[in-house]
């Protein structure tokens, strides 16, 4: 049976967007599509590219939205995601603290969590912290990639989810979803 929902953890989101979609180009990158669809969010003020056969979810588990990557047909039981959270933070934090305050959050909610890289990037043009991490949620091993930053008292977390080998598989096309993250 195939699982759509969406494993999105360490994160606790407020905020729901409003959405519409328009097509653009973007480079080609190794498996990555060469044409994504546009996701806007004028609430949330950000718009990212998706692949147009990934399948587009609003609001699911705390997201204000998630890609999910096509099927893989019936002996693929885990669909792998990129999803955006928009956080609401109870006041105005450094990208720094907000580090320390999401992985406190993932090691208390992923099962076996193990980090396995972290390095200084850029979302949207703006300064922002990508972690790698592994661990085990319900009976899938999985790994993710996520990409933050902070503004005055909201972070914008884009979060790439996978299983196994199509967790490399997918790993390009959610690359280029995560670089062409923009504010509004």
């Amino acid at each position: 049976m195939r699982v759509g929902a969406v494993a999105v953890l360490g994160v606790l989101a407020s905020g729901c967007g409003g959405s519409g979609t328009s097509s653009v180009s973007s480079p080609p990158a190794t498996e990555a599509a060469t044409s994504f669809s546009t996701f806007s969010d004028p609430t949330n003020g950000f718009s990212i590219g998706y692949p147009p056969a990934w399948d587009k979810e609003t609001g699911v588990s705390g997201t204000v939205v998630a890609f999910l990557s096509p099927s893989g047909g019936t002996g693929d039981a885990f669909r792998e995601n990129v999803n955006v959270v928009v956080e609401h933070l109870p006041h105005s934090m450094s990208l720094d603290a907000y580090t320390a305050l999401n992985e406190s959050k993932l090691q208390q909610f992923i099962t076996d969590y193990h980090k396995t890289g972290e390095s200084d990037s850029t979302l949207g043009g703006s300064p922002s912290r990508e972690i790698e991490y592994s661990g085990t949620q319900g009976q899938y091993q999985l790994s993710w990639v996520q990409n933050y930053t902070v503004q005055g008292a909201t972070a914008y977390v884009v979060t790439y989810t996978g299983a196994g080998s199509d967790f490399t598989r997918f790993e390009p096309t959610a690359r280029q979803m995560f670089s062409s993250f923009q504010f509004t």
